[in-house]
């Protein structure tokens, strides 16, 4: 997943590996919850 801010707590994890997440990315482009992306000043 690029991106992380559908998930909303850390307990929420095994769900997300159960549906078939492996790769887990904080951030894609742009600011975002957990971390700054691509394109984007900060961090």
């Amino acid at each position: 997943m690029e991106g992380s801010p559908p998930i909303l707590s850390p307990a929420q994890i095994p769900e997300w590996y159960e549906a078939g997440l492996k790769i887990l990315g904080p951030a894609h482009y742009g600011p975002g919850p957990y971390c700054f992306g691509t394109g984007s000043e900060g961090g």
